[in-house]
């Protein structure tokens, strides 16, 4: 009887055993996998998107690692202490051991319930509605006066929000999409800014150099008064090829002219400036001159 009371106990261990064998590799498979499917540019863009994300997983990881530890000294134990020794849970001695345990799980869940909070309280979507940067590459006014007025209210917009590791703030300008047969449209023009402020200043060059080799072209590294490093890249293109990677046909894509799309990336210590830009402004001659005042 006792003997079949202790083999199912050591057949439960045995499975327990078995699933964190099998969780790790499969805990490891969903890291890689995020990694691939979000398509980051490297592991420093990963890192500044994903930090809290990745204490905690690190925290799981460790939580497992101390339930396998457990369950193996449990299997191992479970004969000698449970049949050898009849007064090891006693309810004296079954309580002090247990103390021990009840710490433990406390602690764990305060740890957790504060990575939750920072998750929420940097989770990157504040979405403030805020006003123009005093930064002159953030306002399409001063780059083209004539694009800039016939843009309608609602295509001018800016938010900003928070990560753990960095500050961002979007600003863009759309020009009025134009409509065309099987119901689909395309903008003439655009102009947006990225603008990150990263906290930890080790990260900024390693950073700025994964979002550079991100783009497909050539880069030409350009000098505008100011700035620590500045990029810049200019290329013709189609909307059918801009649009390739949608996978479906649009109707009367290929009669469309080619338009001239411009990047830049600008950097100064922690803050890195990454604007994209499709209008008739030679953008770069144009940044000299802002800057240059």
């Amino acid at each position: 009887m006792l003997r079949s009371v202790i083999d199912k106990v050591v057949r439960r261990q045995r499975i327990s055993l078995l699933i964190y064998l099998l969780f790790l590799p499969y805990w490891c498979y969903l890291q890689i996998d995020n990694f691939n499917f979000s398509a980051y540019l490297g592991p420093y863009d990963f890192l500044l998107s994903n930090a809290v994300f990745v204490i905690l997983d690190a925290l799981l990881l460790s939580v497992w690692i101390v339930l396998f530890a457990a369950a193996f000294i449990r299997l191992r134990n479970v004969k000698n202490r449970y049949f050898l020794q009849r007064d090891y849970h006693t309810p004296t001695v079954a309580k002090r051991r247990k103390r021990p345990h009840i710490y433990t799980i406390a602690v764990c869940s305060a740890i957790l319930v504060a990575l939750l909070v920072i998750v929420v309280c940097f989770n990157g979507n504040d979405n403030k509605n805020i006003g123009a940067h005093p930064c002159p590459v953030t306002d399409l006014s001063v780059i083209n006066p004539e694009e800039y007025a016939n843009l309608q209210p609602h295509d001018i917009w800016a938010h900003s929000g928070s990560y753990l590791l960095y500050d961002y703030t979007t600003y863009r300008r759309d020009a009025e999409p134009v409509e065309m047969p099987g119901n689909w449209a395309y903008t003439p023009y655009h102009y947006v800014v990225y603008l990150q402020e990263i906290k930890i200043k080790s990260w900024v060059e390693p950073y700025f150099q994964e979002c550079l080799s991100d783009t497909n072209g050539p880069w030409q590294k350009v000098d505008i008064s100011g700035w620590d490093e500045a990029w810049y890249q200019s290329c013709e293109t189609t909307h059918a090829e801009s649009l390739a990677w949608v996978g479906r046909e649009f109707e009367g894509i290929e009669d469309l002219p080619p338009f001239r799309v411009q990047q830049i990336y600008l950097r100064d210590g922690n803050t890195i400036i990454h604007i994209d830009y499709t209008g008739k402004t030679d953008l770069y001659p144009r940044l000299q001159e802002l800057y240059e005042k």
